[in-house]
């Protein structure tokens, strides 16, 4: 988490990140690291609800400090709440959410077809 955590630090103070890149390692690349052994990373699932609340926070043109003081808790509770790896949100903080901001919480479910 300290890495995911860095990241999106790193994400947030930056104005564009940059390209992602990739090549492909040669023969003799490969031959040269016999004794590394190669592991591949899924990326951290990041979650909707927290990308909406980050989106919200932005479009209300608030600073998460004055939300936080609205909704009566400490600044790092909303910098919680809208990282993208969080999942540990639960109704009253978003309804408390969406109050600071302005606006009101709407819960949608749809059963597939």
């Amino acid at each position: 988490t300290k890495l995911a955590r860095g990241l999106v630090s790193y994400a947030e103070e930056v104005d564009e990140l940059p390209t992602a890149r990739a090549q492909n390692l040669s023969d003799e690349d490969l031959a040269e690291l016999e004794d590394v052994k190669l592991i591949w990373v899924m990326p951290a699932e990041q979650n909707p609800v927290s990308l909406e609340l980050a989106r919200v926070l932005e479009q209300s043109g608030l600073y998460g400090a004055e939300v936080a003081r609205r909704m009566g808790v400490p600044r790092q509770t909303v910098t919680r709440m809208v990282n993208p790896f969080y999942w540990g949100h639960n109704v009253s903080s978003l309804r408390r959410f969406a109050e600071a901001v302005g606006g009101k919480l709407e819960v949608k479910v749809e059963i597939a077809a």
